[in-house]
């Protein structure tokens, strides 16, 4: 066989090779980046809930709610608020 031809043919492995594996590579560290970013927004999400949820615990515009706290747990808790501006409207249950 020719010299140059089976030198041509392992060049072009080696490159077909390397190629293959930066695409893995770049396949895994878009996984992980997209994975980092999903759990990121949750914590935001939670973040933003928290700040809304905690400081109206029990709050009622226009009068004391009959139950501050109605369920808590070590995942879960249950309140009422009523922060409308309507007198009429009932306080919302919040989970």
């Amino acid at each position: 066989m020719n010299l140059a031809l089976v030198t041509s043919y392992i060049i072009a492995a080696m490159l077909i090779m390397s190629i293959v594996m930066m695409n893995l590579r770049m396949s895994s560290s878009s996984a992980e980046l997209t994975l980092t970013q999903l759990t990121r927004e949750r914590v935001v999400a939670v973040a933003e809930m928290l700040n809304d949820d905690i400081p109206n615990i029990g709050y009622n515009v226009y009068s004391k709610t009959d139950e501050t706290l109605t369920y808590a747990n070590s995942h879960r808790i249950t309140f009422y608020r009523n922060i409308e501006n309507d007198e009429t409207r009932e306080p919302e249950r919040i989970t």
